[in-house]
């Protein structure tokens, strides 16, 4: 652990202002609060957790034993991981292939014993610093445990822990910058657009995670532990002011980078050329005057509003492969998160559905059909939302209980012991939301959305969004035609007082009456599927619908 820690022994003194000084490099030398890290940050650990009243590194061999069966790590892969981590963004800083199996356990188990968390972006990347910095394994899931919820008393947050969340905090930098920067931000809009400029602030996040070297991003976490996540924002608020310094030269390199490349990639590699120390840049993110955590509330709740008046716009969300995702030069210092190429059973303990019952779905079925959902949702605990035996047969008692979550998994079955359903990708809330138009959508849901079918013999038929073709054809004639025939390919979801439907264009998958008693099943250009059951006319046996995510927030 390197010599004794002044951070350590200031806190056990209650100097706690001095401490936190210390660990900023205020007071104490560089190289110093390197050889004291892994002291420092068990004793953040310590300090945090004051009062727990539970192990959690006890709780965490329990948990891994339930949800592989055994802990040994040879049975964990590096590319399975929960729903509420953004398989995008799993950067493992170097760690080797045991490494990253170590991280994919630990923030499985921490989703399975946090259902109720949905989406945690800075979850994986940050348990791999951790465990980096040769926190064990207990400790390193004792740690991420308290950042997700850290107790009341302590008045610290670390982590959004849903999407809306998230995507709030990735808003709330520009409107900073323009208070505390205001110069670097009005110049990156004259002379690279707006556009580009409001893509780039709403990535910030991954500017401290991804594009910083691991010696920055170390110290950025030795106060991050401690002070929580106002000290990102004034790393971010740190870069952009450095950043708009170097491309404030006209004829500098930096500045025609830029211009050639485009904003992300010239920052992400000014940030990997920082020409100063870590020490250097929290000087520079602990000078901004007058920043405190109290903006940040005051503008998250601001955000928040303009969220739910759906006024909050996201810019040319980006995807990138796992070679792009690189951060220490290779493709393989990422979790690689991509699907088996041929459909097969993941083993048992990765699926938290053994406490599920199921009166249409035996656990082969069930298996069947998680093998198909998305990476990020297969790992998430589901909920029985909804039971036409159990809860009746109402609509509006329906929409009641499953408008909440999203996605879900809806399963019929006829009363000739017919079984199939849908993978649906968006809550039926959605159903209730307006156009620019100000006129309710009668169609909603996402190209994730698919049919199924159980033919004889428990046989599984899956049957995905038939995707647009691009056209290069100049004639408008034709592009209508086009247009008209694509919006076919795109009816995944519809809902009101009266029905239930999936699927349409040509012909309806799925339809269901308003007692819920009733459907029919034809083919669509939504998904080209055959008939889901023997007859286009059926009568409902029993109704079953999975949730996952409740994003009642």
């Amino acid at each position: 652990m390197g010599e004794s820690s002044v951070f350590c022994r200031l806190l056990d003194e209650g100097k706690e202002k001095e401490a936190k000084l210390a660990l900023r490099g205020t007071t104490e030398s560089g190289a110093s609060l390197e050889q004291q890290r892994e002291a420092n940050w068990r004793k953040i650990l310590q300090v945090r957790t004051a009062g727990a009243q539970f192990s959690s590194s006890s709780l965490y061999w329990d948990t891994v034993q339930t949800c592989y069966g055994t802990t040994t790590l040879s049975n964990v892969s590096s590319s399975r991981l929960p729903g509420c981590v953004d398989t995008n963004h799993c950067p493992s800083y170097g760690l080797d292939q045991t490494g990253k199996a170590t991280v994919a356990r630990l923030v499985t188990v921490l989703a399975y014993n946090s259902p109720d968390v949905p989406f945690i972006p800075l979850l994986y990347p940050i348990t791999s610093v951790l465990l980096k910095q040769n926190i064990c394994e207990e400790d390193c899931y004792s740690y991420i445990t308290m950042l997700v919820a850290p107790p009341s008393s302590q008045n610290i947050s670390y982590f959004t822990q849903s999407k809306s969340g998230w995507d709030i905090l990735c808003f709330a930098l520009k409107p900073l910058a323009q208070k505390y920067v205001k110069g670097s931000v009005s110049f990156l809009e004259s002379e690279f657009g707006q556009e580009a400029s409001d893509e780039f602030f709403q990535s910030w996040p991954w500017w401290i995670f991804e594009n910083l070297e691991l010696k920055f991003l170390s110290r950025v976490m030795d106060c991050y532990l401690y002070e929580g996540h106002k000290v990102l924002f004034r790393t971010a608020l740190a870069l952009l002011k450095l950043f708009h310094k170097a491309v404030l030269d006209k004829k500098g390199d930096w500045y025609n980078s830029t211009k050639k490349d485009g904003i992300h990639k010239t920052f992400a590699s000014y940030c990997t050329k920082l020409n100063i120390s870590p020490e250097d840049l929290l000087k520079t993110a602990f000078k901004i005057p007058r920043f405190s955590r109290s903006d940040i509330q005051k503008l998250a709740v601001k955000l928040e509003m303009e969220a739910k008046a759906n006024k909050l716009h996201r810019v040319g969300r980006r995807t990138k492969s796992n070679e792009e995702l690189s951060v220490d030069g290779g493709p393989d210092d990422r979790a690689n998160t991509q699907s088996f190429s041929t459909p097969q059973h993941r083993p048992s303990g990765t699926y938290p559905i053994h406490h599920l019952v199921s009166e249409l779905l035996s656990k082969d079925q069930l298996m069947s059909i998680w093998d198909e959902l998305p990476e990020r949702i297969a790992s998430v605990k589901p909920t029985l939302a909804y039971s036409s035996n159990e809860h009746g047969v109402s609509l509006t008692t329906f929409f009641n209980r499953v408008d909440k979550y999203e996605p879900t998994i809806m399963v019929i079955r006829t009363t000739n012991k017919e079984v199939f359903g849908a993978y649906c990708s968006t809550s039926w809330g959605q159903r209730n939301q307006k156009n620019d138009k100000g006129m309710r959508m009668r169609y909603f849901g996402t190209g994730e959305t698919f049919l199924f079918k159980f033919k004889e013999g428990s046989s599984f038929a899956k049957y995905e969004w038939v995707k647009k073709e691009e056209s290069d054809s100049d004639d408008d004639d034709e592009n209508q035609k086009k247009v008209t025939k694509d919006r076919a390919k795109e009816l995944f979801m519809s809902g009101d007082n009266t029905m239930v439907t999936i699927g349409g264009g040509g012909g309806t998958a799925i339809y269901l009456d308003e007692n819920l008693r009733f459907g029919q099943t034809e083919k669509c250009e939504t998904f080209e599927n055959d008939l889901l059951c023997s007859d286009r006319d059926f009568t409902v046996n029993i109704i079953e619908l999975f949730g996952f995510n409740d994003i009642s927030w």
